[in-house]
């Protein structure tokens, strides 16, 4: 690939609600999440730090009958002034028994705990793959609260419950859909009698087209698919509002409402709490996240594939294929379109492999608030491979191709849609410079998919 500089994913501000995590993964880097609540336990405050580790994002060997992949993680705490707090370091060596399960995205968690006093700290880890030597940061800033003071609200927390299992803390932006349960947590500190707390779920429209070809109009600014998320905008939808009354007051009281079962798409939970009913919220919390299919970001499903040939088939194709009444006839119109393409057997593997590798890579590196192979950078990563080199600017980045002697255009500009934003979301969109005068290079390149000679 060259030299991909930042803007696959990156760390929101330090004080956003998804700070510490990533909505895609850096190319050749490991990656984590990570949360950190400010809590009080037996009246001692201190920092809770959660870590979700997805098993693929390791590099494992060979060891006996199954396979290896250490990690480790340092821990740093400063306060306002930059000074070392608190340090610590933890290990953990991943054994997996099969290939196929170190290819697996359900994070492995950890939980530690340091205590602090009170007061605002930056929490900085860095996790190193020890396989390859490989380091990615995170950070975020908590404020500690006092064991006595004004009222005040934690960080929002997130479970998850898979059927048969217990809880487990949920980090990362994205939520696999089909789970059993999903409940939000948060921790009130110094709450005097008759405080309520209020919850909201609320669906967010958002953009799930297919990108359009690089040589149609370009996007209106003010449009969804140019937005990707409209996070000013009034919700689509009103899910869930929950209200409680804390009749007693106390030093420190958990509040944990349950969510319900939700499909793909993106989510807003608001928390607001205040000293009484009609009174103005002491404190507030918000988190936005994404629900995903459940085997994300690989693509399992028949349907799924179909989506993904939106790139290279005809209208007439595309239709004629998704139209099929029963899985069984989609999923012979699906081979039978292959099969079409090519009389060489050997030819038509490779190519469909080829082409399915470069969907979920770019499910990986691009996805935001849709999957990544329906972004613009998808799209174009998908059709012409990884760039030779990018270049990347706070409001702009450039991929620089040598696709053809004959043809002067080598470059696709993707603009940073969020440039003007008061905060920079972890669901960051990047918009190509559309053109006309890509469709040459356009239709050559899907040519050379359905003749097979795409590399």
């Amino acid at each position: 690939m060259g030299v991909w500089l930042a803007g696959c994913s990156g760390l929101s501000e330090l004080d956003s609600p998804d700070a510490g995590r990533s909505a895609a993964y850096e190319p050749g880097l490991p990656n984590f999440d990570m949360e950190t609540l400010a809590t009080l336990r037996a009246g001692e405050p201190g920092l809770d730090i959660y870590l979700s580790l997805p098993h693929a994002s390791l590099v494992y060997t060979r060891d006996g009958s199954g396979f290896k992949a250490l990690a480790r993680y340092d821990v740093a705490v400063r306060d306002d002034d930059g000074g070392r707090v608190r340090s610590a370091q933890y290990a953990d060596t991943l054994r997996l028994p099969t290939y196929a399960s170190t290819q697996s995205f359900r994070p492995f968690i950890r939980e530690e705990r340091l205590e602090v006093a009170p007061g605002t700290y930056v929490v900085e880890v860095t996790l190193t793959d020890e396989g390859t030597d490989k380091t990615v940061v995170r950070r975020q800033r908590v404020t500690v609260p006092a064991s006595s003071g004004e009222p005040a609200m934690s960080r929002m927390h997130i479970e998850v419950k898979r059927a048969g299992e217990a809880f487990e803390p949920h980090v990362a932006l994205s939520v696999p859909a089909g789970f059993d349960s999903l409940r939000s947590t948060i921790d009130l500190y110094q709450v005097p009698a008759g405080a309520n707390v209020r919850l909201q779920l609320q669906q967010l429209e958002s953009d799930t087209t297919v990108a359009r070809p690089g040589f149609w109009m370009s996007y209106a600014r003010s449009s969804l698919e140019f937005k990707g998320v409209d996070f000013n905008a009034a919700p689509m939808d009103t899910i869930q509002t929950t209200s409680r009354t804390l009749e007693l007051g106390a030093d420190m009281v958990t509040v944990e409402v349950n969510l319900p079962p939700l499909k793909p798409g993106m989510y807003r939970i608001l928390m607001e709490a205040r000293t009484g009913e009609g009174q103005p919220p002491f404190a507030e919390q918000s988190r936005e996240f994404a629900v995903r299919q459940a085997d994300f970001p690989r693509l399992t499903e028949v349907d799924d594939l179909i989506s993904a040939l939106a790139y290279i088939a005809s209208e007439r194709e595309f239709e004629f294929i998704s139209g099929g009444e029963t899985l069984l006839e989609r999923r012979r119109r699906f081979d039978a379109f292959w099969g079409s393409l090519f009389n060489d057997r050997r030819v038509a593997s490779g190519i469909v492999r080829l082409y399915y590798e470069r969907v979920e890579q770019a499910n990986l590196l691009f996805t935001t608030h849709k999957e990544g192979w329906k972004t613009d950078r998808g799209m174009v990563y998908v059709l012409f491979g990884p760039p030779h080199y990018v270049e990347t600017r706070f409001e702009t980045e450039t991929w620089h191709y040598d696709l053809s002697s004959r043809s002067g255009l080598s470059t696709f500009v993707f603009e940073r849609a969020s440039f003007y934003a008061a905060r920079r979301p972890a669901f960051e969109n990047w918009v190509l410079q559309r053109s006309n005068s890509y469709e040459t290079i356009w239709r050559r390149a899907i040519r050379r998919w359905r003749q097979g000679t795409a590399r």
